[in-house]
């Protein structure tokens, strides 16, 4: 797995075009979420009822979670829930996907047409995975908020994106210039042991705190450095003997800048 470090090249969601993920307008969610809401209840089909003809579906998404999502407590929904509302409901999934900002209006026909084969294609080239809190590019921050799970969907880039991965949001700015407090990072699960991570961007739970660092192994010592690329931030120095006590998610596979609306 390429891991985007310093000279990463910047995407923009522009070049990506057709498979941009979008960082949602906010009355665009709203619309969305409205149309769902309102047309269930026109249609009067029970939350329940929507939840088991989704499972049918083979889409696991709780009566609960449509609740809350109605209700506005959850603000994104997967893209294979939009995909199932939208044939249980009778609504149009390519009018759908352009409100979650999945699809852009050029790519696909207008009007109220019964979608094309195109919009599975556009589904496939999505990964949808859960969107967790926040990892700290600071001197640390302890998460206390991965029970409330967001999910966002994010394009299958050759293959750097998995099912199993996961997001989490940067706080602070120790990592800067190149990444930004409330960026998005894409962890790769895949592969989990420190030691092997030596000049790589991971994850790393240390003293009760999550921490977005580069990982740097001193030679000869085996001493660990949690380093970042702000200099006013100070090296984390964990001595060799501590260091298999340390929890890593993975490595940092990708970046959502939400200053500049680009992937990493």
């Amino acid at each position: 797995m390429k891991i985007f470090c310093i000279i990463a090249k910047k995407i923009s969601y522009n070049i990506v075009n057709k498979r941009k993920i979008g960082v949602k307008k906010m009355e665009d969610k709203e619309k969305l979420r409205k149309i769902i809401g309102d047309t269930r209840k026109e249609k009067n089909i029970a939350r329940d009822k929507v939840s088991e003809l989704l499972k049918r579906k083979g889409v696991d998404y709780a009566e609960s979670s449509l609740l809350r999502y109605e209700n506005g407590q959850i603000k994104t929904i997967r893209a294979e829930v939009i995909k199932g509302l939208s044939e249980i409901l009778g609504l149009n999934v390519v009018e759908m996907y352009k409100l979650a900002g999945l699809i852009e209006e050029k790519d696909f026909p207008k009007g109220n047409a019964e979608p094309s084969n195109v919009t599975d294609e556009v589904f496939e080239s999505f990964v949808t995975i859960p969107l967790y809190g926040m990892a700290s590019a600071g001197n640390g921050l302890i998460e206390s908020e991965e029970s409330n799970i967001e999910y966002i969907n994010i394009p299958k880039l050759n293959g750097n994106v998995k099912k199993n991965d996961f997001a989490t949001k940067v706080k602070g700015d120790s990592m800067e210039p190149y990444y930004h407090n409330g960026d998005i990072i894409v962890v790769d699960v895949s592969n989990q042991d420190i030691r092997t991570l030596n000049g790589k961007e991971a994850l790393i739970y240390y003293d009760d705190n999550k921490y977005l660092k580069l990982v740097y192994f001193e030679p000869g010592t085996g001493n660990l450095f949690l380093k970042s690329y702000n200099p006013a931030y100070k090296d984390i120095k964990i001595e060799d003997k501590e260091v298999d006590t340390l929890y890593c998610n993975g490595v940092i596979s990708m970046v959502i800048s939400m200053r500049n609306r680009k992937m990493i």
